[in-house]
């Protein structure tokens, strides 16, 4: 029975027997060589790249070297810092707040100490027989005006009173050095919930250290201010750019600015990053400072404005038309605007990071090279930079500011400046975010130095790269062919030979395979997402870690890519070996055309999948160097070499880890500013696929050679591809049980070092004096409505005096729209919140502050007339505000002029003007004429607007219906906390009564409340806001 079962073929082939042993001990010593090759590598290099991205520099301690040199210290840098965010020194710097007035002396203070010292060097140089050609000016700028904003597709109008800047400048003696000017600008003012350590008094604190360093560096004559420079300490930036705007069109040193480097932090950890750059030659600068990280990936994503995020360079690239380049730390950016953004939570080595940087870029920015006789040449970096209305300056290659030559024999001429400060000029002014991508590409892997080359050169690169990739193709798929059908004999229709495409068609039908594998990667993790969001209501779980995402979101998008092709694409009858040669070029060549597209058409940065076909083509050539160097030995083999996996998986590794690492720092923590209503889950969901699909791009035609397959036994093949799917089956299953339930994340996925974010509006209504509480979230997260009705009880039981029978009433969701004025200082921010007002009060005791009073607090009409024959209206509003910070004016009208600019609104629409004032400024005006008789959209009628005149009369036609809101500048928690515990120790000490049922003990009462509920892991911000309805 035995010997017939033996094949009649292979009694008479013992030869091909032994052949075909051989060739499979072969093939498995070839796959353990894959496999073994890459275990290391997947290992190894997301090791090391995850470690260069996230490594920093020792930070110094004392302000001068061993050998006498000035350096930077982070030490100084952090003890400034802390003495502007200390809550007993200075604190939380709300524009308005005493504290932000308390900030502004600070800083005049520091720029007086960089005169004195300057003063100090020069002394000290003549005293030794020198002469230091130095100089140092500081300016206190206090101004007002106004200007329009865009963000989140709103239209804000701002109005600002007494606002201020703090300058110094640095140059030499020469007129000339300073009419050319580099801007280093930071803002001094925090946001509404945090004393703002990183945001951005780390930023004021670098640029102020750096100033002390050239200072003493100029004494030491190891640094020249060939071009000058201008530190802006702007003390209005979170209220819509106010102090920048001020600079750009009041400030005489403005129209001298060239160039411009913006600091900021939207973190607290890791490297600073270059994420937003108009100027090639900064960029090009940037090459040089010592620990570069940047990406052109970073500016596409920013500047396409899917973050929803802005800095002062949006109104230097405005009004100043300066290129520049923006920086700031991101990392762990949990803690951006919020109450645990303090210098404890700045990691050791972030700044002197960002320092060095800075440092680096000033010295190189301002150099001006000399000649021999001690005269400066003609032509140096700062003037080929030019504005964005002048002639496109030249590329600019490096200059070291160690030599006497200049690059350039012909110099363009330094053109006077043309540029307007009017405000809304022309039509590209105005509020509107700018894009000028520079024509560069640039990029950093594991914390190299930036490989920069001009978008030409990458056109002319990319194309030469796809034909080098298209060549490999052909000879690869030639040898490819004759290997895999060698000796194979026609088996009727089911032949290889007759059912198998042409080369061309196999290699294009392996590029669609690959691009369904990408969109099954995104489908099959968005179902996961769905099961989540949708099905068990789980969102975010993942949320207080930045990789945990990928935990959850990488067994499925596996799945997806190890998943079959379409039979209609690689039929099952073409061998193992050919669909994976086929496969494997199929990812070279769609990234290597990809590339040539994309940066062709100026869609945007193609290096990413340059870099991914650069890494797939090293392998490629390899592979075929190899196989030509083993001549006819290599013959019988139908697969790919294994090195080609080898080789080829560690650049797309490599870039596809650093993508993750650089993205999902800033995207999962953003997650937690976002609004229930976008799909989060989703959003990182897809990103956590495409990164996978990008770090590896063999993996697809790798699943052929899995261990023990064999070419010749595909069902083998296919069994062992089939049980590891199974396999990814199970891991996604049990990931999503274990994020949801397990683990508790998906109940509350927040703890202290990943707050949730959480909003209390006190609202006062004038003149009645009634009460409303509103409380919201930041987030889709699971848990807050279950917290939201337990805080409901603390409210409705404050300070009462029976409380077993009360009947607290639940809180009830609202919708946020255009006419809620309960939020009105966190406009047009409160569209992101998830609203709840409660139902039961608390009891609270009014008191006599003198906003309570008639002319304290309002809209004050100073002029009115009307024209019948014109049919307009035209006013003069004085808005009052003592003891209120950050007023808006809201009102429905058409516009036919007023005082904030020369280009009203068109149409009858809602109208929201947003102030910010210096400390003790307390009105601020507006001149307007509207339409007497306006067409009126049924969706622009307010509901429920039953009002009567200031006056009490009925309301007549015409008559403007305003709401004036603001929020208590002594009534915030917790930026007010240390004042109010204060002031109560005093009246203690002086035997004075303490009042009753305050609103800062209610804010403490909630705040203690959540504390003992949630154990630290929430983040609470609480004002009393004031609301004023009037007719006139």
């Amino acid at each position: 029975m035995s010997s017939s079962a033996t094949s009649p073929t292979s009694r008479r082939n013992p030869q091909k027997i032994s052949s075909t042993l051989r060739k499979r001990r072969k093939e498995r010593t070839n796959d353990a060589i894959i496999w073994l090759g890459l275990l290391p590598i997947l290992i190894f290099v997301p090791w090391w790249t995850i470690t260069a991205h996230y490594q920093l520099p020792t930070p110094k301690i004392a302000l001068f070297d061993a050998s006498g040199r000035p350096q930077l210290s982070e030490s100084r840098i952090l003890s400034m810092v802390t003495e502007l965010t200390d809550p007993l020194n200075i604190g939380f710097r709300t524009v308005g707040s005493r504290e932000h007035a308390l900030g502004d002396a600070w800083a005049v203070q520091q720029v007086q100490d960089l005169a004195e010292l300057c003063d100090h060097v020069k002394a000290r140089a003549a005293k030794d027989g020198r002469t230091v050609d130095l100089e140092c000016d500081w300016d206190w700028q206090q101004g007002s005006g106004t200007h329009k904003f865009d963000i989140m597709n709103q239209v804000i109008y701002k109005s600002y009173q007494n606002l201020t800047n703090i300058l110094f400048r640095i140059s030499n003696s020469r007129p000339e050095s300073k009419s050319l000017a580099l801007l280093v600008n930071s803002h001094l003012d925090s946001s509404l919930p945090t004393p703002g350590a990183a945001d951005d008094a780390l930023s004021v604190a670098i640029s102020l250290e750096a100033a002390r360093v050239l200072i003493e560096s100029v004494g030491r004559g190891e640094w020249e201010a060939g071009w000058s420079l201008i530190i802006l300490i702007n003390n209005a930036e979170e209220t819509f750019q106010d102090a920048s705007h001020l600079f750009s069109t009041q400030h005489p040193w403005a129209q001298t600015v060239r160039t411009v480097m913006n600091l900021e932090a939207a973190g607290s950890k890791g490297p600073e990053l270059l994420f937003q750059a108009t100027s090639e030659e900064m960029v090009w600068v940037y090459q040089g400072v010592p620990y570069p990280y940047g990406t052109v990936l970073a500016n596409d994503i920013f500047s396409s404005g899917v973050l929803m995020s802005d800095t002062d360079f949006r109104q230097f690239d405005q009004y100043l038309l300066t290129p520049g380049i923006d920086m700031a730390v991101v990392g762990h950016s949990y803690f951006y605007h919020s109450t645990r953004d303090v210098v404890e939570n700045i990691e050791p080595g972030v700044a002197q990071h960002f320092a060095e940087n800075v440092l680096s870029m000033i010295k190189q920015m301002t150099f001006r090279p000399k000649k021999s006789t001690g005269e400066y040449e003609e032509d140096s970096l700062m003037q080929r930079i030019r504005k964005f209305d002048e002639t496109p300056a030249m590329l600019y290659q490096p200059t070291s500011p160690d030599s006497s030559k200049s690059t350039s024999s012909t110099p363009p001429a330094i053109p006077s400046s043309t540029t307007s400060t009017s405000p809304f000029s022309s039509a590209d002014k105005g509020g509107q975010q700018h894009s000028r991508r520079p024509d560069l590409v640039f990029f950093t892997l594991f914390g190299s130095k930036p490989f920069v080359y001009s978008g030409f050169t990458a056109k002319i690169v990319y194309t030469f790269w796809a034909m080098i990739c298209t060549w490999m193709t052909v000879i690869s798929v030639k040898k490819s062919n004759h290997k895999a059908t060698e000796g194979v004999e026609p088996k009727g229709s089911a032949s290889p030979i007759k059912t198998s495409r042409s080369n061309v068609s196999l290699v294009l039908a392996s590029v669609a395979s690959i691009l369904i594998s990408l969109f099954r990667s995104v489908l099959y993790a968005n179902a996961v997402a769905f099961i989540m969001r949708k099905v068990l209501s789980k969102q975010l779980s993942w949320f207080a870690g930045e990789w945990r995402p990928v935990a959850l979101y990488a067994s499925p998008v596996l799945l997806a890519l190890i998943s079959p092709p379409f039979g209609t694409l690689i039929p099952r009858s073409v061998p193992n070996a050919m669909s994976e040669r086929s496969l494997v070029h199929g990812a070279l060549l769609l990234n290597a055309f990809l590339a040539v597209i994309v940066q062709s058409t100026g869609i945007g940065s193609a290096v990413l999948p340059m870099l991914l076909s650069v890494g797939i083509g090293s392998g490629v050539a390899v592979g075929l160097l190899l196989e030509w160097q083993s001549g006819e030995n290599e013959k019988e083999e139908g697969t790919i070499h294994p090195v080609v996996y080898v080789v080829g998986s560690i650049l797309p590794l490599a870039v596809g880890v650093e993508l993750a690492v650089g993205t999902l720092d800033v995207f999962v923590p953003l997650t937690g500013r976002m609004p229930p209503f976008v799909p989060a889950e989703h959003i990182i969901a897809t990103l956590v696929a495409v990164f996978v699909f990008l770090s590896l791009p063999l993996l697809p035609a790798l699943v052929y050679r899995l261990p023990f397959s064999s070419q010749h036994s595909g069902s083998s093949s296919i069994a062992t591809r089939a049980n590891l799917r199974n396999v990814l089956r199970l891991a996604c299953a049990l990931s999503v049980v274990w994020f949801a339930f397990v683990s508790g994340w998906g109940s509350w996925p927040f703890d202290p070092a990943h707050p949730k974010r959480i909003f209390v509006s006190l609202s006062e209504s004038l003149p009645s004096g009634e009460y409303g509480v509103h409380i919201a979230g930041m987030d889709g997260a699971a848990g807050f409505p279950p917290l939201v009705q337990g805080l409901a009880q603390v409210v409705g039981t404050f300070n009462q005096q029976n409380t077993e029978n009360m009947d607290i009433r639940a809180a009830e969701k609202t919708a946020f729209d255009q006419w809620n004025s309960n939020w009105g200082p966190f406009y047009p921010l409160g569209v992101l919140l998830d609203h709840y007002s409660l139902v039961t009060l608390p009891n609270l005791t009014p008191g006599s502050e003198t906003w309570r009073e008639e002319q304290s607090f309002g809209v004050v009409v100073i002029e009115d007339s009307t024209d019948e024959a014109a049919g307009t209206r035209s006013l003069k509003l004085e808005m009052r505000h003592k003891d209120v910070i950050w007023t808006m004016l809201e009102f429905d009208a058409r516009i036919i002029s007023w005082s904030i600019d020369d280009n009203p609104p068109a149409g009858y629409t809602r109208h929201h003007i947003k102030e910010a004032s210096y400390y003790g400024t307390d009105i601020w005006t507006l001149d307007v004429t509207i339409d007497l008789n306006p067409d009126i959209h049924e969706s622009m009628r307010r509901p429920n607007t039953s009002l009567t005149l200031s006056n009490g009369s009925s309301e007549r036609p015409g008559a403007l219906r305003l709401t004036f809101s603001g929020m208590v500048e002594k009534e915030m928690w917790p930026g007010k906390k240390w004042q109010w515990e204060a002031e109560k120790e005093m009246r203690a000490r002086q035997g004075t009564p303490e009042p009753e049922n305050t609103v800062m003990e209610f804010f403490e009462r909630i705040s203690g409340w959540m504390e003992q509920e949630k154990g630290g892991s929430t983040d609470l911000f609480m004002m009393h806001s004031i609301v004023k309805d009037t007719v006139i």
